[in-house]
């Protein structure tokens, strides 16, 4: 009997024991349920907080340009009466010429261009020509110089070859996309650049064709061709429609 009792006693204060474990452990773990829901309500708390400082920058953003669209509507309804300045496109005749005309024009152009244009510091043994991308201008221009020469050098006319000293390079249409990074590669150099088109002027050409009606005419960018350490005839700019 009295071990019965001690068993049943032992069994008592072990499940106690238990409890008292499980009770505590369920103690931490509500704690920190608790914390992290103080936590997150603290982050939304804070986003709450951004979110209606954002709305108010917003909205501020918002006058700022209601504002100033306002002002340039005002502004862009008033007419300047006093000495109107008018920019206009030059507009050209339709191409009259046929394909072979035209780059016989230009190849001679380009061929006299040796006679107008000089190279200080050229002292090479070959004056050479490349022409970059597909044309039919190279054996235009090869007869016009076959047996000429300039600077005291034989002139050679051939297709662009990267890492080739030139004098004279050609910038076909179909190889416009490349002139950007030819100039590149000469830049400092005393190479002269002809295009077959005005609007490369203005990124760095030297002259540029272009056709109006039956007539192959020419911009001189006597600027950019100086800068390139070469010198041009004034008769040439007074020839061309010169920028």
């Amino acid at each position: 009997m009295r071990n019965a009792l001690l068993f049943t006693i032992s069994v008592f204060l072990f499940s106690a024991c238990v409890s008292q474990k499980k009770y505590t452990a369920l103690q931490n773990q509500n704690k920190l349920l608790a914390d992290e829901k103080t936590a997150v309500e603290e982050v939304l708390n804070k986003l709450a907080v951004e979110n209606d400082s954002i709305k108010r920058e917003n909205t501020s953003l918002d006058s700022l340009i209601r504002i100033e669209k306002a002002r340039n509507e005002a502004l862009a309804g008033k007419k300047d009466t006093k000495d109107p300045v008018v920019k206009t496109t030059p507009k050209y005749k339709k191409s009259t010429l046929t394909k072979e005309q035209e780059y016989d024009k230009k190849a001679l152009f380009i061929y006299n261009f040796t006679s107008y244009v000089s190279w200080p510091k050229f002292k090479g043994n070959e004056f050479l020509i490349g022409v970059v991308g597909d044309s039919p201008i190279n054996s235009f221009i090869a007869s016009y110089t076959n047996g000429k020469s300039s600077s005291k050098a034989p002139i050679v006319v051939e297709k662009y070859v990267p890492s080739r000293n030139y004098q004279i390079i050609f910038i076909a249409n179909s190889g416009a996309k490349n002139f950007g990074k030819i100039k590149k590669e000469f830049n400092g150099k005393s190479t002269l650049f002809v295009t077959e088109n005005p609007l490369f002027d203005k990124t760095g050409a030297h002259i540029s064709f272009y056709i109006d009606g039956d007539k192959v005419n020419f911009t001189v960018n006597k600027p950019a061709i100086e800068k390139a350490g070469l010198n041009v005839s004034s008769k040439l700019i007074n020839f061309s429609q010169s920028q």
